[in-house]
């Protein structure tokens, strides 16, 4: 069950950027639909150096596979695994690919949040690394907001995965469904989405915002007005 990642366009708020589109399905049912521009880091140990070197990427190359119907956590889940190279990276083994895991289960009365995710890394040649390879699990703090009930999606302008060690993948203007059972690898017209608090402060702000520039301006304007009217005046009175 593999399916070729694919690129659309999303739309942000003030400008398109370039999405990741990934899909997990099994036959005709789609369970799975993931949206979002994909970046992260990588912490590794730098080769007898004894120090700790960043290694930025993007996620280039991707291909997704996964599972309608398994289990995690003693729970029972949906499986999103994405195989890509980073910045471009060729390689001539399919084996020395990157994984990205993400496994999505019920949660209380939400119909799907994240359970768990982990990040397979082969360190190539010029990373100077002192591992051939490493797996980066989920790290123990990270709390993440992806979760939606009903039949609702989940949306964030800026979502993350924290990995042990500092590693961490960040998702950007994210849209995401799991546990659904569609019939298109698209997400359905009229899709209801769940946003993150980030995004709903946001949404709260922006017209208080807006609100008090206009007030602003209005008084602004009063005053200005009011100030040539008692000119006018002030030059009629002269004039008499």
């Amino acid at each position: 069950m593999t399916i070729k990642s694919t690129f659309v366009f999303c739309a942000a708020i003030l400008s398109l950027a370039a999405c990741d589109h990934w899909v997990v399905k099994n036959g005709p049912e789609v369970c799975i639909i993931l949206e979002a521009n994909v970046t992260g880091v990588v912490t590794y140990i730098k080769s007898g150096a004894n120090k700790t070197v960043e290694y930025p990427f993007n996620v280039t190359h991707s291909e997704v596979e996964g599972s309608c119907h398994t289990s995690r956590n003693t729970s029972s889940a949906q499986l999103m695994e994405v195989k890509f190279t980073p910045n471009n990276v060729k390689v001539k083994d399919p084996e020395d690919k990157w994984s990205l895991k993400i496994w999505f289960s019920p949660k209380d009365e939400k119909t799907f949040a994240i359970n768990d995710f982990e990040l397979f890394v082969n360190f190539y040649d010029d990373m100077d690394a002192e591992d051939k390879n490493r797996t980066y699990l989920k790290n123990a703090d990270a709390d993440s907001e992806v979760e939606a009930e009903d039949k609702n999606g989940f949306k964030c302008s800026n979502s993350a995965l924290g990995f042990e060690n500092g590693t961490a993948i960040e998702l950007k203007n994210l849209r995401v469904i799991a546990f659904a059972n569609l019939n298109s690898t698209d997400f359905p017209s009229g899709q209801m989405f769940e946003q993150c608090s980030l995004d709903e402060r946001t949404s709260t702000i922006v017209p208080i915002v807006v609100g008090a520039c206009l007030a602003g301006l209005v008084v602004i304007v009063l005053i200005a007005y009011l100030i040539g009217r008692a000119r006018t005046k002030r030059q009629g009175y002269s004039s008499v």
